[in-house]
């Protein structure tokens, strides 16, 4: 070992045989900083997964319309039941579309202050979601919840009939009604017990 070599060590610093190995060295610490920048905290990344799972709700609230709109006449055991799913996909659209005015809207705030009762509030004092969609949000939430029971007497109400309407179009309301049931009931479970 060299005396230079022995200086570095006594410093604290590390010896590198060769510019081989600092080169070598270097690399490997651009891929790890590459590999760590790239973890699923990175903010891009969130924005690009919540925005990739946007779009294939959003696809699959088009596909329940469209569904539903097309298999509208093919259900003479329950005649509602493909009219559930229009209006289902189209409440959802409209809740999706109401969603993505509010990550907007947040946005676009500029400066977010926050203020004595820990609520960021823009550079006007305004905080959160205006009134106007903030309302419109709530009733579509009411109306999905109101639509979800309608949903539940439709197809359970149907069970027996179930032959006599359109087999993907009673399979797919019913499994959004037990999905959400699941859902549901998993949702209180968590809060009785916490």
């Amino acid at each position: 070992m060299t005396k230079d070599a022995e200086a570095a060590l006594e410093e604290g610093g590390t010896v590198m045989p060769s510019s081989f190995g600092k080169r070598v060295w270097n690399r490997t610490n651009q891929w790890m900083d590459k590999i760590l920048t790239r973890s699923s905290f990175d903010e891009e990344m969130d924005e690009e997964i919540s925005s990739g799972c946007n779009i294939i709700f959003t696809v699959l609230t088009v596909c329940l319309i469209i569904f539903g709109i097309a298999r509208r006449e093919e259900c003479d055991g329950q005649p509602m039941i493909p009219v559930f799913i229009i209006v289902l996909g189209c409440l959802w659209l409209a809740k999706d579309m109401i969603e993505r005015l509010r990550r907007n809207y947040q946005r676009k705030r500029e400066s977010p202050l926050p203020s004595e009762d820990g609520e960021l509030r823009d550079s006007q004092g305004r905080s959160g979601f205006p009134y106007p969609c903030s309302f419109l949000h709530f009733l579509l939430n009411i109306a999905v919840f109101v639509w979800f029971f309608f949903g539940c007497y439709w197809v359970f109400g149907s069970w027996a009939a179930r032959a006599y309407c359109d087999w993907w179009t009673f399979h797919i309301a019913a499994t959004y009604v037990v999905f959400s049931l699941f859902c549901q009931i998993l949702f209180l479970c968590c809060c009785m017990f916490r």
